[in-house]
């Protein structure tokens, strides 16, 4: 959201006051962030001490690589291929690549570049570059076009912009939600191809091109961006075991900045190379509109990759998933823990056949599948109980604008019996909310809490192949943990079963023998 509401909060302070004021801003907010890390940021060791030292060298590289890099992509859109430009580049790139080959070698390296070997991360962090590098790339180039070619003030600038950053930020906890039900091929196909489709639209900008319009298009740019970013992210870090998560973090995040910088070098070179070639023949500001359509095709081409990418290798249940982890050797979590005795309804059972269903299987609740097995819906007694129980209703009289509230007076069992008639898809979730054979327990842990549900179908290539209660996972949390302590395992046994008994120690609590 930053990224995106920056420039609207520029156009304003750059109208009605002085340009220097951006900058004293950044200043002030980095010293209150300096004076509140004193107070609030603790000092305790963290627990993977040790993982990670400073190396002196690597942090030189970094510094001196990525700055001459982006330095050298800068000026050689702006002074060409001069022997500075082209050595400052070259030295970029040697210090780039010489980072990352120390950071494999090193015992405790800064940044864990191996991450980079899980190849669902890989490609989520690729996409996730490519949409950074356009995402800022637009930034830049839009504000050029509204003020510079248009003529419009800053504030006006800032205001095509906002709509769209506005819409991008509440977009993002949505985004994770959808997420959670659909799983990221979707969602990353749709925002890839409005991303691409919006960039194009940039490509084809002419000197009269309506506000409005671009107003329209750079909004639901950012929708689409929001509908990437989040999902594409969250799928590759997935693929990480929990023990490398933080350096999965720091190498994404890395890279993702590092690519909006240099595409934004790259884009903005493009721009400018191409106004150089065509402003002696068209003019100045034909010139400078034909150097941001470039900019903006370049943007559409790495937005294309970005989306031919996302079709080909993003999938809700991707190889990388089938249960096994780097060395090959790790079965599906989840697949050993859920029940997989799954009982479920049609699409067209009532909900007669519903409550039949749970007390003769003793369930409290079923999914509901279609004609191909895949779940359209999710029903539980909760939903059943909540039809069954008084309901009232308010609404305003359109005569007297008095609010009145409709007493429910109808007994349990006429409710009892127009119930059991009702369609089972009516009274329970329309959308159900589910879950991957091959998700990390953490995952789904997150869902279940999230949405305050008590169990979820476990899908398979689209069918119900389990279901997962809460308490599968509790139960499969303690037996665990006693499995690494048998020091604290307690139990009661049966005794004249023929299992251990039970031997209370002094302070009363029941242990079983050791065998």
């Amino acid at each position: 959201f930053a990224p995106a509401i920056g420039p609207t909060v520029a156009g304003f302070v750059i109208d009605q006051a002085d340009w220097h004021i951006l900058f004293f801003g950044v200043f002030a907010i980095s010293a209150l962030i300096i004076v509140m890390s004193l107070f609030f940021i603790d000092n305790k060791p963290p627990a993977n001490k040790g993982d990670a030292v400073l190396d002196p060298l690597s942090l030189a590289l970094s510094t001196l690589g990525f700055g001459m890099l982006l330095y050298g992509f800068s000026a050689l859109g702006s002074n060409g291929f001069t022997p500075v430009t082209v050595g400052t580049t070259l030295v970029g790139i040697v210090g780039v690549v010489w980072f990352f080959i120390r950071q494999t070698r090193l015992p405790h390296p800064m940044l864990r570049v191996e991450v980079l070997k899980n190849r669902r991360f890989l490609i989520g962090t690729i996409i996730g570059m490519l949409v950074q590098g356009a995402l800022l790339a637009a930034g830049i180039l839009m504000p050029i076009y509204i003020q510079s070619l248009r003529g419009f003030s800053a504030t006006l600038s800032g205001l095509v912009l906002m709509p769209g950053a506005i819409l991008m930020g509440i977009m993002n906890p949505i985004a994770g939600k959808l997420f959670d039900r659909h799983g990221p091929r979707k969602m990353a196909i749709t925002g890839m191809s409005l991303l691409t489709l919006t960039t194009v639209a940039f490509a084809i900008l002419n000197l009269e091109s309506n506000i409005i319009y671009i107003t329209i298009v750079y909004t639901v740019r950012m929708f689409s961006m929001a509908l990437v970013n989040m999902p594409i992210t969250t799928w590759g870090m997935n693929a990480l075991d929990n023990k490398v998560m933080n350096h999965g973090t720091s190498v994404n995040n890395t890279l993702r900045q590092v690519a909006g910088s240099l595409g934004t070098a790259i884009i903005i070179s493009a721009s400018t190379m191409t106004q150089a070639a065509t402003v002696p023949t068209f003019g100045e500001a034909q010139g400078t509109m034909f150097g941001i359509n470039v900019a903006f095709t370049v943007c559409a081409l790495l937005c294309l990759v970005g989306l031919v990418m996302t079709i080909a290798l993003v999938k809700d249940r991707p190889g990388e998933e089938a249960a096994v982890d780097e060395e090959g050797a790790r079965k599906s979590l989840l697949k050993s823990i859920m029940k997989t005795d799954v009982f479920s309804l049609p699409i067209d059972a009532t909900v007669e056949q519903a409550m039949r269903l749970f007390v003769n299987k003793g369930i409290s609740a079923a999914p509901i599948v279609d004609a191909h097995g895949e779940p359209v819906g999710f029903v539980s007694d909760g939903d059943i109980l909540k039809r069954l129980s008084p309901r009232g209703a308010s609404f305003t009289d359109p005569i007297v604008l008095i609010n009145r509230t409709m007493i429910d007076e109808e007994g349990y069992e006429e409710k009892l019996v127009k119930l059991m008639a009702m369609p089972v898809r009516e009274i329970g979730a329309a959308r159900p909310i589910c879950v991957s054979v091959h998700a990390k327990l953490p995952d789904v842990c997150r869902v279940l809490a999230e949405n305050h549900l008590k169990k979820v179908p476990v899908l398979e290539d689209g069918h119900i192949v389990g279901i997962i209660n809460r308490s599968d996972i509790t139960q499969y949390s303690m037996a665990a943990y006693l499995a690494d302590h048998p020091e604290r395992a307690v139990g009661v046994g049966a005794g004249p079963s023929g299992q251990d008994e039970c031997v209370e120690d002094a302070s009363g609590v029941c242990e079983l023998p050791s065998k």
